[in-house]
């Protein structure tokens, strides 16, 4: 067969009577449920427009939400005589996750700033390692490429710095302006 042959059987649409027309009409069975929410959401919102302002208030007050380490102070004593004792336990159970939290923090931040020394430790003995090459080479007469490593080293040096004075006083004069 040929290819001509099968690329035209390949895009062949079978001919069920649809048109474009009624293809678009046809809502999946996702739409047709989203608008049936949409519709829910309407008709509540109606009911509550209809409500009286103090029972609007009402509603209001109830779908109140909390979100915090603690519960409120009501809720505190409904545990608290629920069960004897686990007011305090709540408490302490805050306590310690903060306690945790801080050393946590404590141990991320440490961690960084051992990173970056050694980064720069590092980083600074590649630069020496270089330019005692680059004297080196210098002093056995290949002189062009001794000045590229030395050069070369000292840059790797002196652009992070002056990279990082550049954005500090950025960073200072954006404060300045607000």
């Amino acid at each position: 067969m040929s290819s001509e042959k099968q690329f035209d059987e390949m895009m062949a649409v079978p001919d069920d009577g649809q048109t474009p027309e009624t293809l678009r009409s046809e809502k999946s069975e996702a739409d047709q449920k989203q608008d049936n929410e949409i519709s829910d959401v309407v008709e509540v919102v109606t009911k509550f427009n209809s409500l009286p302002k103090e029972e609007q208030n009402m509603v209001m007050q109830m779908t109140m939400q909390y979100s915090g380490p603690l519960p409120l102070a009501s809720e505190f004593k409904k545990y608290e005589m629920a069960l004897p004792g686990s007011a305090d336990r709540i408490l302490t159970m805050a306590e310690e996750e903060q306690k945790f939290r801080h050393i946590s923090q404590t141990k991320i931040i440490d961690n960084k700033i051992v990173s970056s020394r050694v980064g720069q430790i590092m980083g600074y003995s590649l630069a020496v390692v270089l330019i005692g090459g680059g004297f080196w080479l210098i002093a056995i007469g290949k002189d062009g490429y001794g000045i590229a490593a030395v050069i070369g080293s000292l840059t790797t040096i002196i652009v992070p710095f002056l990279m990082d004075r550049f954005k500090s006083s950025e960073k200072k004069s954006n404060k300045n302006k607000e």
